[in-house]
């Protein structure tokens, strides 16, 4: 955001006053990181965990405290690996968040993060992994590939849950071709 010769304009003095402190720039990155835990994404992918029960993070309502973890939770730990993310927590819902550096194929000198989410829904037994799509320019032919099978890898050894994958497409198909194979239904519409 250009700030230079603002004098004319209040709406840039007020922006350029904040940016000016140093507190108030954390404050807005940090509501930036936490609106990324709500935020819609591009790409969903939905899976029922079959060992929920099971999951030692949701004993006595503990909270996920070991070696993957973001040790420091003031800001997200940004990384090129799927590593230390931050945690959110609800009264049904634990939220992780990966924050992946994506690096321009061709220029080192732009980047930018993108989040990962990995969403645990304790009563319904679902965990939902979501994220958004990328500049070509910022990505490998496989790039969304990768980070569904880095996320799924991460989410069962880290943290030792079995999942599978609810294909909601294959659902939609036989749903729909069960209601073209039965005349009464298909006449109901």
């Amino acid at each position: 955001l250009p700030l230079e010769n603002h004098e004319d304009n209040p709406k840039k003095i007020i922006i350029s006053k904040l940016y000016e402190s140093e507190e108030m720039q954390k404050k807005i990155v940090k509501l930036l990181e936490d609106y990324e835990f709500k935020k819609p994404y591009r790409y969903c992918f939905l899976f029922h965990i079959v060992n929920l029960d099971s999951f030692k993070y949701l004993e006595n309502n503990s909270t996920i405290e070991c070696n993957f973890i973001n040790p420091n939770n003031e800001f997200d730990f940004i990384s090129t690996n799927l590593e230390k993310p931050t945690i959110s927590y609800d009264t049904n819902e634990i939220n992780i968040k990966f924050s992946k550096l994506i690096k321009n194929r061709n220029d080192d000198s732009t980047s930018y993060k993108s989040p990962i989410i990995v969403s645990i829904f304790k009563e319904e037994k679902l965990l939902q992994i979501k994220f958004d799509g990328v500049n070509p320019e910022f990505t490998e032919d496989d790039y969304y590939s990768n980070i569904f099978l880095k996320t799924t890898k991460w989410i069962k050894n880290e943290l030792e849950l079995d999942i599978i994958e609810l294909n909601s497409l294959n659902i939609a198909d036989k749903i729909l071709k069960a209601k073209n194979d039965n005349p009464l239904i298909s006449h109901q519409d």
